[in-house]
């Protein structure tokens, strides 16, 4: 059996195939969170999660605080990571505050204690998992 020939006109076909890039835009993205107290008051917006985009192998995500908006001390299982939009504020990772502002990028190790205090400014902060989906992740708040 011959293989078929690529030509000028497969070509595309082809590469649109091979390539599933999906876009996300976090301004038309819902704006969740911000009512249950157990959380704090942080807000997000999921922009790559399998159970919304034609995605899988992580979620991503962004975190949005008012002026010394709260993420309360919790842990998970998948490790995470933070990146600084803008803004500023604290997150304490295991007891350790750590800085968290506009090109600052922080590891979050799995099952680690982490919580999040923003600035008068308020912060916003891209975060990822490595999961699917963002129900795949099960958050345990360390008050509860």
């Amino acid at each position: 059996m011959s293989q078929p020939e690529l030509d000028a006109t497969t070509m595309p076909q082809l590469a649109a195939l091979m390539s599933f890039a999906v876009m996300a835009d976090a301004a038309s993205a819902p704006l969740e969170g911000g009512e249950d107290p157990a959380f704090g008051s942080v807000f997000w917006r999921t922009l790559f999660c399998a159970d919304r985009t034609p995605t899988k192998g992580m979620v991503l995500g962004i975190a949005e605080f008012g002026p010394m908006g709260t993420l309360l001390p919790h842990r998970h299982g998948p490790a995470e990571i933070y990146f600084g939009l803008s803004g500023a504020g604290i997150v304490t990772i295991d007891g350790v505050p750590h800085p968290l502002g506009p090109e600052t990028a922080l590891y979050i190790p799995e099952d680690a204690e982490h919580g999040t205090v923003a600035g008068p400014e308020g912060l916003r902060f891209l975060y990822i998992f490595p999961r699917d989906r963002f129900a795949d992740v099960e958050y345990r708040f360390s008050q509860a």
